[in-house]
């Protein structure tokens, strides 16, 4: 049969009082492919702003992050399991709902990145995103549901945009450039001298 109106009313008084009488996150764990199912979840998900989270399978919740403005980091396996074992850690219940916020991306990207026992990364974007850079750099490669493949953790352009202000983001992506046209020109240089050191030596 089908839920009315008044089910779904009893479901939220329900969950509510459970979610305010006792200390527990409750995960609500969908495996359906009903469309109807899963928006009536979601629907109560939205109405109950206590601690409760509706999940979908990996490559929807993937979606669904992207689809809410934070495709800047890979919605891999051990975040899936994270937020399906129940956290009360805020951002991981409002990345497929909202974009995160500067100080939200910080912390989640030095959850992803940040050794333990290692210092913080800098408060100030450029710097966090120099940071971020050079940890992603040196960091192991995720699965990613969406492009079905082993990638970064963290996509360090688009965190960037959303950390750095549009004229310190340009002069950033200005600076890397730069820095790549130098490497290019040292490369070229080497090749010459090894071309020249060919010559000299068949002459």
């Amino acid at each position: 049969g089908r839920s009315s109106i008044e089910d779904k009313q009893r479901l939220v008084a329900s969950l509510r009082k459970l979610t305010l009488d006792l200390p527990v996150f409750v995960i609500i764990r969908l495996v359906t492919d009903c469309d109807d199912v899963v928006e009536y979840y979601n629907s109560v998900d939205q109405e109950i702003e206590f601690n409760l989270e509706v999940l979908d399978d990996i490559k929807s919740e993937a979606k669904e992050i992207r689809q809410n403005g934070n495709g800047w980091f890979v919605y891999s396996p051990i975040i899936h399991q994270i937020r399906e074992g129940g956290t009360f850690i805020k951002l991981f219940d409002v990345m497929d709902e909202r974009p995160l916020v500067p100080v939200e991306i910080s912390l989640l990207g030095q959850l992803l990145l940040r050794p333990l026992g290692s210092p913080p990364f800098p408060r100030e974007p450029a710097q966090f995103v120099e940071a971020l850079k050079q940890h992603v750099s040196v960091a192991s490669k995720v699965y990613d549901p969406l492009r079905n493949a082993v990638v970064p953790p963290v996509n360090v352009f688009q965190a960037s945009r959303k950390m750095v202000p549009l004229s310190k983001n340009i002069t950033l992506v200005l600076s890397q450039s730069l820095s790549i046209v130098k490497r290019w020109h040292w490369y070229c240089a080497v090749l010459v001298l090894i071309l020249a050191w060919q010559l000299i030596l068949r002459r």
